[in-house]
């Protein structure tokens, strides 16, 4: 009986050591993203506390423009095996430890947040060419729920590029996704997260 006390001692120190090298690495990583990525993130984690303390998350006030494209990056982006190890040891936290330690959002959370906030945008249709992108990266996470934002977002611009797209995006063919990307850089000619991804496409699908 003795030992209990002990072992809860250093099962509490593994814990916390866990939890200090999750800290470190995050933040690591987080200063090898864009700087507006880092604000969209920041963002949607403020979303996320009004949200779990029963506040409305659309009365989230960003300290610097949020731009729609990085929301949508961040969005899919795919977790880590150490992010989701991380959340699983957060999940099994005490009460007061878990007060100081944030939990990092999950992908379905992500997708919720992201679409609460373009709902009320002005300019919704900038989050398309970002999800096409993402849509045709098999390395993207949530795709469902960038599928379902595409299909949304899309009526904001006309029937004749977002139903061909839609089509187009949930074929296989890496050819046909290819041509889908260059229709809609017609219209976002200068958008960067298109123009990369294209670029990768060309390099994989043989002329």
């Amino acid at each position: 009986m003795k030992r209990r006390p002990l072992q809860l001692l250093i099962g509490g120190f593994a814990v916390v050591a866990l939890l200090l090298l999750a800290g470190a690495l995050t933040y690591s990583l987080r200063y090898r993203v864009p700087a507006e990525d880092r604000v969209a993130e920041d963002f949607l984690s403020t979303m996320s506390r009004q949200r779990s303390r029963g506040t409305s998350p659309s009365d989230a006030k960003a300290t610097a423009p949020v731009p729609v494209s990085a929301l949508v990056r961040i969005m899919v982006r795919p977790d880590s095996a150490f992010t989701r190890l991380y959340r699983k040891t957060w999940d099994n936290l005490p009460t007061w430890l878990k007060r100081h330690c944030p939990r990092p959002m999950d992908e379905r959370t992500r997708g919720v947040l992201v679409r609460m906030y373009l709902m009320d945008h002005e300019n919704q249709a900038e989050a398309l060419p970002v999800l096409a992108a993402a849509l045709t990266n098999p390395h993207s996470g949530n795709r469902a729920a960038a599928l379902a934002l595409f299909h949304d977002v899309g009526t904001w611009v006309p029937d004749t590029i977002v139903e061909p797209a839609l089509k187009g995006l949930q074929d296989t063919n890496a050819a046909v996704q290819l041509q889908v990307l260059e229709s809609l850089q017609k219209v976002w000619p200068t958008q960067p997260d298109l123009a990369r991804r294209i670029e990768e496409m060309r390099r994989v699908v043989k002329p």
